[in-house]
């Protein structure tokens, strides 16, 4: 893995840079690749990129990560067993690589990624502008219209099985509804 070099300090990734770039503009007390690695496994450590204290108290042990198909399943592996991890676990890693305990409220894990429009987000964030969160917004939004139309017609079945009776004429606001319901059906079935 080719190294990047900055600040006299060797990272393993720009988005590495980049993150030590954000927490020295935020003024947070930071420090990068600690030296005790964490015990995931019996045979397997890992080291954090970043341990961040917070002024409230806060501490994080930050992971950075792009996507990488190669190592995917030893990642997940850690964020599983790092988001499982007791903190008190974690408060006895801070004191064995050094740090001192005093104001800390609570520690946690955190494994962050690098979307252009957010910044630094969770790794679990899900980007609000993806097909499949547009076709849920999509979705709820039919149904709720859905769900008030049933409130206003009195007889809803009757009503539908009337919108589907062949050479029925029908209103604008019936094929309004009719056009609404069927969307509804199209997008929960992906057709």
């Amino acid at each position: 893995m080719p190294k990047v070099e900055y600040d006299g300090i060797k990272f393993d990734s720009d988005l590495e840079v980049n993150y030590y770039k954000y927490l020295m503009m935020e003024n947070l007390y930071f420090r990068y690749h600690p030296t005790v690695p964490i015990k995931i496994t019996k045979n397997n450590t890992y080291t954090p990129d970043f341990v961040v204290y917070h002024p409230n108290g806060v501490v994080e042990i930050i992971e950075t990560k792009g996507y990488n198909p190669y190592s995917k399943m030893r990642d997940d592996m850690i964020h599983q067993v790092m988001l499982a991890k007791p903190e008190e676990e974690l408060k006895q890693w801070l004191l064995e690589n050094g740090y001192s305990l005093t104001n800390v409220k609570t520690v946690k894990y955190k494994k962050i990624k690098f979307l252009k429009a957010y910044g630094f987000v969770d790794w679990d964030f899900k980007n609000p502008n993806t097909i499949a969160n547009k076709r849920k917004e999509k979705i709820t939004d039919l149904e709720a219209e859905l769900k008030e139309y049933k409130n206003k017609v009195k007889n809803y079945e009757r009503f539908m099985k009337y919108l589907y009776k062949p050479n029925k004429k029908l209103t604008k606001e019936q094929l309004h509804w009719k056009q609404n319901f069927e969307a509804v059906w199209r997008l929960k079935n992906g057709c």
